[in-house]
Parts: C-alpha cells; sequence; structure tokens
C-alpha cells in the first residue's frame, strides 16, 4: 500500500489560491515522473524526473529530490520585459521598474513528457525542456541556452507569439502544446500530433475554427478517435449548452454537445487504445 507523502515547500512558502482572472489555472501540476507547485507569492517549485532538463533548472541531475524554485523563470520574463521596453523606446524608469517586478510571477503552468510552459502575468508564454519535436514552442535549431547543447532548452525560453497576444492557460502533451489566448479565447498549438505525418510546428500556429475556450487539456500520448486534446467551451454565463472539442489533424470536431449540462472541469492523462486496437 502507498503511504502519502508531506511535501514542504522551501522558505515558508504556500500552493497558491485560484486566481480571479484565471480561474481555471491549477496550482498543484503532475507531469511525467515529476510534479509542479504555483505557490502563492507567484514562484514555480518543481522536483522529481529531470530528463530533458523538464524541471527547468540547467543541471544535470537526472532526478530533483525536493521542491526547487525555477529561478529561471523570472530571469527569462525580466529580459522579455526589457526587449519590449527598448523595442518600444519606453524610457520612463518608474514604468520598467513596474513591469520588470510584475513579470517575476507565474500565473498559469502546466508540464509534459518531457518538457513544461508557464505563463507570467503579463501573458508572456515561457517554455523549456524537450524540443525535438517542436513540442517547447521555440525554433532554436541545435542549441539553447544553458549548458546543455541541443535541441532540448536547458532553461526557460520565450515563446513567440503574434504581438499583442496574452496567454491565459497553457496545457502540455507528450509531444505538442497548446495555449488559450486572452478574450478571444483562440487556441495555438505547436510541435508534433500523434499519428500526424506533417512536419512539427516549430513555432505556435492558430487552431482554426475555435473561439471562446475557457480552458483545455492535453494527454500524454492518448487520443479520442484520432485527437489528443479536449476544450470546453461555456457558451454565455448561464450556459446552456457546453460544447466538448477534440482536435484532430489540426481541425475542431464536436464530442458532446448536451442541453442542461455544464462542465466544471477536465482531464486527459496515460495511454488509450483505439476501437481497432492499434
Amino acid at each position: 500500500m502507498l503511504t502519502p507523502t508531506i511535501v514542504t515547500l522551501p522558505h515558508g512558502e504556500t500552493v497558491a489560491s485560484p486566481q480571479s482572472r484565471y480561474p481555471s489555472t491549477k496550482a498543484i501540476l503532475a507531469g511525467s515522473r515529476n510534479s509542479a507547485v504555483l505557490t502563492s507569492s507567484g514562484c514555480l517549485y518543481t522536483w522529481g524526473w529531470n530528463s530533458h532538463d523538464t524541471l527547468g533548472h540547467d543541471v544535470d541531475d537526472e532526478w530533483i529530490p525536493y521542491p526547487k524554485d525555477v529561478t529561471a523563470l523570472a530571469a527569462a520574463s525580466k529580459r522579455a520585459a526589457e526587449h519590449d521596453d527598448e523595442a518600444t523606446n519606453k524610457s520612463n524608469a518608474k514604468m520598467d521598474e513596474d513591469k520588470t517586478n510584475s513579470t517575476t510571477a507565474v500565473s498559469c503552468a502546466s508540464l509534459g513528457g518531457w518538457h513544461a510552459c508557464a505563463a507570467d502575468p503579463t501573458g508572456r508564454l515561457f517554455a523549456w525542456g524537450g524540443n525535438e519535436y517542436g513540442q517547447a514552442g521555440v525554433d532554436t535549431g541545435t542549441a539553447g541556452r544553458g549548458v546543455h547543447v541541443s535541441l532540448h532548452l536547458s532553461v526557460p525560453e520565450l515563446v513567440p507569439f503574434p504581438s499583442g497576444l496574452k496567454i491565459t492557460s497553457v496545457s502540455c502533451g507528450g509531444m505538442c502544446s497548446f495555449a488559450v489566448v486572452e478574450r478571444t479565447g483562440e487556441v495555438y498549438t505547436w510541435g508534433q500530433t500523434v499519428g500526424s505525418e506533417k512536419e512539427p510546428a516549430r513555432s505556435p500556429v492558430r487552431v482554426p475554427g475555435v473561439r471562446g475556450v475557457s480552458s483545455l487539456v492535453a494527454g500524454m500520448f492518448h487520443a479520442l478517435g484520432e485527437s489528443i486534446l479536449i476544450l470546453v467551451r461555456a457558451i454565455g454565463l448561464t450556459s446552456c449548452f457546453v460544447f466538448v472539442y477534440s482536435v484532430a489533424g489540426g481541425r475542431p470536431g464536436d464530442v458532446v454537445g448536451k442541453r442542461g449540462l455544464r462542465a466544471t472541469g477536465t482531464g486527459a492523462a496515460g495511454f488509450v487504445r483505439h476501437a481497432d486496437g492499434g
């Protein structure tokens, strides 16, 4: 029989409470033999299996036994803010200081097969870990930052989205990732979908025909039919219809649409065989 173990966070940190801006954000994350938690101070702690630098600490250790702050995430967020300031010629020191401080927190995150993503409060998305299928969304060719020179990213890197888009939710699958855009609820995806013969998307591309999404979840390598993602969209404040979509071959398909039902959450994990045994 398994015995639960109490996980103690360093420095008196506590698990973050749900945020009013991102109510679907999960503070406790389970990946592939590793874990993560968003804390009330806005930090992201990771521990467990560290293959491909999934945990974002830029170390050679295969395992991280205890929760450790992904400090490189704040550094990446600060670099991105400074780059934006230079690009828009903003020179007001107070504005720069406020923006830098606001980007040290994590608003949402996700663990995949051996990669991870996290967004800061400004809606910028960062990724690290395995990237051989483009699942980190950063087209670096054969090198990233850090001690490892390979397709994977040792520390968080900014994921490129069209200018002005802010990410409110992210979900990592086994070889791909998905993100929801603020206000429009559009969905972007990148990486390699299971069973697809298309070239992996090395940077985010919009899923056509999908808008108004409030939350999403990706499975590791399993499928519903030939899909790998379930999206939940509620129409109106007192939803009469809740549509659950799956993405197959880059196109959304209507899986469930029942009158009077209201979805409260979604989940996907593990392996599932097709009906034909494939």
